[in-house]
């Protein structure tokens, strides 16, 4: 394993990969808190929505997360924020009392899943096999 990840940031899902040296070939990484597995043909896809809600308590759901406690069209869930930020949208929500624009929201899903990534990449880099 040579420990590279990539992230596929799509407008409705997300998809992270990492690279499988032995093999060859990425493989798409699965977060159980996050995401969902997707049947495609032979292959089992790990997709995460992508979803982010800020809670009152300050706490932030992503993806299934979301989905699990019934939250995509609360108005503190941020949904299609691949879109919003290709389209330069200024538009930004006051949440919790504070303004939070699709930049910032975009920004606060990927870095969270960037780094729970390079936690998990990094154990699974560690553990014997």
């Amino acid at each position: 394993m040579s420990g590279r990840i990539a992230i596929d940031f799509g407008t409705s899902n997300t998809i992270i990969a990492i690279w499988d040296e032995t093999i060859g070939e990425g493989q798409s990484f699965h977060f159980s808190d996050y995401g969902s597995y997707y049947q495609q043909g032979k292959e089992r896809i790990s997709i995460i929505p992508s979803l982010i809600h800020y809670s009152n308590d300050n706490r932030r759901w992503l993806g299934q997360q979301v989905r699990q406690r019934n939250l995509e069209k609360n108005d503190s869930t941020f949904r299609w924020v691949k879109r919003y930020i290709s389209n330069r949208s200024p538009i930004k929500r006051k949440i919790n009392g504070k303004q939070i624009s699709y930049q910032n929201a975009g920004k606060d899903f990927l870095s969270t899943l960037l780094i729970f990534a390079t936690q998990e990449l990094t154990l699974f880099c560690h553990v014997p096999r």
